[in-house]
């Protein structure tokens, strides 16, 4: 279920009440005890319901999703190793992939991601299955050093990647450019544990 909140704040803008002085070599700040805005009241409007949630119960369990360039809404059940498919009013269409290790199933699935084409990538740990939007499945990237928990397809189709990166003395994320069949191009950047941006959005689709 996605709800959209609607707030009942003052639409004027108003200017800050409180105090600001020095005390003890401190900058202070002191608030009145009225908030600036008075009393604010929210309400949840439904917006969308995905399945049913007897039939398709996600809200208890691992899931990823994205969406197509029609509406249509695609999310992985990462326990039940299955993607699900649903129209832009959230109405089931279908299912495909299962546990195991043959062509378009998955043992431990990871990220699901649509590219422009609209066409579906799973990973795992060493893999990524690719399926056409109808969930028929392609090819599988196969690589040793793929690692990845998310990643973005480029418009050539190369495969932009998070991979986390350990040793005895050090915890990184690199960002690693794959060519499509899972070769490695070259890692783009590396950033240590304490300072890890999460991968880029759409936009890279066009800077690499």
């Amino acid at each position: 279920l996605i709800n959209t909140l609607s707030s009942s704040a003052m639409q004027h803008k108003k200017q800050w009440q409180g105090k600001t002085y020095e005390e003890d070599q401190v900058t202070v700040l002191k608030n009145p005890q009225e908030p600036l805005y008075g009393e604010i009241s929210l309400e949840l409007e439904e917006d969308l319901i995905i399945g049913d949630e007897n039939e398709f119960p996600f809200y208890n369990r691992g899931i990823h999703a994205d969406v197509d360039s029609h509406g249509n809404i695609f999310i992985l059940d990462i326990e039940k190793c299955c993607v699900f498919s649903f129209n832009k009013e959230g109405k089931y269409i279908n299912s495909f992939g299962k546990r195991g290790q043959g062509p378009g199933e998955f043992e431990r699935p990871l990220f699901l991601y649509l590219d422009p084409e609209d066409l579906i990538y799973v990973n795992e740990i060493y893999e990524i299955d690719v399926f056409n939007s109808a969930g028929e499945y392609i090819r599988s990237i196969k690589s040793q050093d793929f690692i990845a928990y998310q990643f973005r397809v480029t418009l050539n189709g190369n495969i932009f990647a998070e991979r986390p990166s350990f040793s005895s003395t050090n915890k990184t994320k690199d960002f690693i450019l794959y060519d499509s069949v899972g070769n490695l191009i070259k890692k783009v950047d590396s950033f240590p544990s304490k300072r890890q941006p999460r991968i880029p959005g759409i936009e890279i689709q066009t800077l690499i």
